[in-house]
């Protein structure tokens, strides 16, 4: 978009540029006596200035229109050097906020302190179709439906699983009879687990990969 500053600066200069010289003349035209030579000289002060404003309007016209096509080509430059949708190099873009898939695999708190590092928590799901999304970013990154870390956890409350970024846990995909804290110790939240690609609960030391997500961010240079 054209900076309104430049706008609103080219509007009062041109109007400064149009006034002054035809004030001029009309000035020179009311004090200037009606007669001969008086009279050829006042219009031709009259003409000097007609053309003058004419020169120098359409010469600051150009000037305007280069600022403001600058100032457009600055912001074009600006959204490239950004980032797609908001979101820094690598992520992914999706329902206003973005994930990123780690491949290496981790214990579930490191995979979340990697995660914090980046500005962000293991990836909370909200519903059928994030989960659908999520699981179509991995098999594009891994080219398999790997059995992956996402941010819920019961280690706190057992029974009460809470997202590590701290949105609401209402929506769930649970695998039948999951979670079944087998031996006591399931306290992390695994996805793509079983022929049905659900949610398991596992001992938080396994070693899988992970999803991370952050939110997204109006600019990024």
């Amino acid at each position: 978009m054209v900076n309104f500053e430049v706008f609103v600066f080219c509007f009062t200069f041109t109007l400064w540029t149009v006034f002054v010289p035809f004030s001029t003349a009309l000035q020179t035209d009311l004090k200037a006596p009606r007669h001969g030579t008086t009279k050829k000289r006042r219009r031709g002060y009259s003409a000097a200035a007609i053309t003058f404003t004419m020169k120098t309007l359409t010469l600051f016209a150009l000037v305007c229109v280069m600022t403001a096509l600058t100032g457009a080509a600055a912001d074009v430059t600006l959204v490239k050097r950004g980032t797609r949708g908001g979101c820094s190099r690598g992520w992914t873009r999706l329902n206003g906020r973005c994930f990123i898939y780690v491949p290496s695999p981790m214990t579930w708190v490191k995979a979340e302190k990697n995660c914090v590092s980046m500005g962000g928590n293991l990836v909370s799901v909200h519903n059928i179709m994030e989960y659908d999304e999520l699981q179509k970013l991995i098999k594009a990154k891994s080219h398999e439906d790997k059995l992956t870390w996402i941010g819920g956890s019961d280690a706190v409350e057992k029974s009460q699983w809470l997202w590590s970024d701290g949105t609401p846990f209402h929506f769930t995909h649970w695998c039948r009879g999951e979670p079944n804290n087998l031996w006591g110790w399931q306290n992390c939240l695994q996805m793509n687990f079983g022929a049905q690609k659900c949610w398991d609960d596992m001992q938080c030391s396994h070693d899988r990969p992970s999803v991370c997500v952050k939110k997204t961010r109006r600019c990024v240079v």
